[in-house]
């Protein structure tokens, strides 16, 4: 079993990534790292969804293996899934150095070409 890094999407201000829309949850969804170089997004049973923009239409998701060129939604709120990426990538730069950190940037470089700050995200 690979190890997991997760980071909180919603609308408390304890989530890693904030969102202030009425639309979205507490805690919405999550992205999740893994240490084989795959990010997933997961929704957290939000009242309003989770969805993907598939075909020019949003679907609703669970669990999804995403790549920066996805488009997603919480609620109504429409997203890129590279500024989530850079986003993540702002957080974990802003953190204490250790091991969890240093591979999401790993991940984020060297997999997803992530490497731009966020300076304001909301």
């Amino acid at each position: 079993m690979s190890k997991e890094i997760k980071y909180t999407i919603g609308k408390k201000r304890s989530c890693d990534i904030v969102l202030n829309e009425d639309t979205v949850s507490g805690i919405h969804a999550e992205i999740i790292f893994t240490n084989d170089n795959k990010i997933y997004l997961c929704d957290k049973n939000s009242l309003n969804g989770t969805f993907l923009l598939t075909n020019k239409k949003f679907k609703k998701i669970q669990n999804i293996k995403l790549s920066p060129t996805d488009v997603v939604r919480f609620g109504l709120c429409e997203i890129a899934a590279k500024e989530l990426f850079e986003c993540i990538h702002m957080v974990t730069s802003l953190r204490k150095p250790d091991n969890d950190t240093k591979l999401i940037v790993k991940i984020l470089k060297n997999t997803y070409k992530i490497t731009q700050k966020v300076v304001e995200f909301i």
